[in-house]
C-alpha cells in the first residue's frame, strides 16, 4: 500500500511541474509579415514579402541579402545584393519609389 501511494505521490508530482513546460511548449510563436525594398544583381528594384517569426524582426535586412527574389514582371530570379527598408505588411516605405513598387506588387 505504501509503495502505491508513492508511486502516485511521484506520478502527481512529476505532472504538477512538468505542466508548466508543457504549455509553453505547445504556445504558438508570433509570425508577422513583412515587406522588404531591395536591389537585385540584375540592376532591378523589387518588393521582397517575407513570413517571418518576431523574434527575428530587426534581423530581416541581414537575413534578406543573398537570397534570390524576382522583379516584378520577371521570370527570372535574381540575387539581392542590397536591402534598402524593412518594414511590416501594414506600414509603409519612406521612399516614394519604394512606396510605388509596393503598390504594383501582388500579393
Amino acid at each position: 500500500m505504501k509503495f502505491k501511494l508513492l508511486v502516485l505521490a511521484t506520478i502527481i508530482s512529476f505532472l504538477v511541474t512538468m505542466f508548466p513546460v508543457m504549455v509553453q511548449s505547445q504556445e504558438l510563436e508570433v509570425r508577422n509579415a513583412a515587406k522588404c525594398h531591395v536591389a537585385l544583381a540584375n540592376g532591378k528594384e523589387a518588393i521582397s514579402l517575407r513570413i517571418i517569426p518576431n523574434k527575428k524582426l530587426n534581423k530581416l535586412k541581414a537575413s534578406i541579402l543573398g537570397s534570390y527574389g524576382k522583379a516584378l514582371n520577371s521570370l527570372q530570379k535574381s540575387e539581392v545584393i542590397k536591402v534598402y527598408q524593412c518594414v511590416l505588411e501594414d506600414n509603409k516605405f519612406k521612399s516614394p519609389q519604394a512606396r510605388l513598387l509596393d503598390k504594383n506588387t501582388p500579393r
